[in-house]
């Protein structure tokens, strides 16, 4: 007994026959209605083919090819890399199509074809910036990204206007370690903190002042205000939306 592919003439789209076989609606030659025309699928034995070859609603009869995988891909897994995704937050819209195709004679024929839901994935963010230093006209940054299993890390300097992106080499070749993000201003915050500090504590005649609990110099908390200094990063991302990185850079001379 084997699996046979029929064309068979109907005008009842989706019957089965007294076989009970397998039915899928299709299009056929030029010669044929197609409107009139359903594939069918069915282990016969010899006699049986026999039988279903003299019907003559019968088209063509052949046995089925085997069916052949073209592209595997688990439901957990994906053929994509790392190296293959960029750097920053993207949402892809896909859909997995099954197409199953053969002849029936000579006749080139649709088997089958089905089509998943349209499913969405979103990506992580696979960096972080790291503020050095910088000022007013540029700004030194360590972009540190996740590639190939490990961490990296790349220093460079960047200006208003300017890709948050450096050319690195991978592989032996060049490779563009791009944020997507774009800065459009550096703004430098000065201003003043408190501080709680541990001052020494002195008897009139210049003597440390001893504590008689314990046998050692005390101290006394005071509050000092002291200079500080931030820089601010304002950038774009690839979606437009903006986003601000601030860090304390050096205080000014003097302070």
């Amino acid at each position: 007994m084997r699996e046979y592919s029929l064309l068979r003439r109907t005008r009842r789209a989706g019957t089965r026959g007294p076989l009970d076989l397998t039915t899928f609606t299709a299009a056929a030659s030029p010669d044929l209605d197609p409107f009139e025309i359903v594939i069918e699928r069915a282990r016969l034995t010899e006699q049986e083919v026999v039988d279903v070859a003299s019907d003559p609603s019968v088209a063509a009869l052949t046995p089925t090819m085997p069916t052949r995988l073209v592209s595997p891909l688990a439901a957990n897994e994906t053929s994509f890399t790392d190296r293959d995704l960029p750097l920053w937050r993207v949402r892809f819209f896909y859909c997995v199509a099954t197409v199953i195709e053969g002849t029936i004679g000579d006749l080139p024929t649709l088997i089958e074809s089905k089509r998943s839901q349209v499913m969405k994935v979103e990506t992580t963010e696979n960096f972080e910036l790291e503020v050095e230093g910088g000022g007013a006209d540029k700004a030194s940054v360590v972009l540190v990204a996740w590639l190939d299993g490990g961490e990296r890390r790349e220093s460079l300097e960047v200006a208003p206007g300017q890709r948050i992106a450096k050319s690195i080499r991978r592989d032996g070749r060049p490779f563009d370690l791009d944020t997507g993000l774009t800065l459009q201003e550096l703004r430098v915050v000065d201003g003043t903190a408190e501080k709680s500090v541990q001052r020494a504590e002195f008897l009139p005649d210049g003597r440390r002042k001893i504590d008689p609990a314990t046998g050692r110099p005390s101290f006394h908390a005071e509050t000092v205000t002291m200079p500080t200094r931030t820089l601010e990063l304002r950038m774009t991302e690839p979606g437009g939306a903006t986003r601000t990185l601030s860090a304390p850079v050096s205080p000014p001379a003097g302070g």
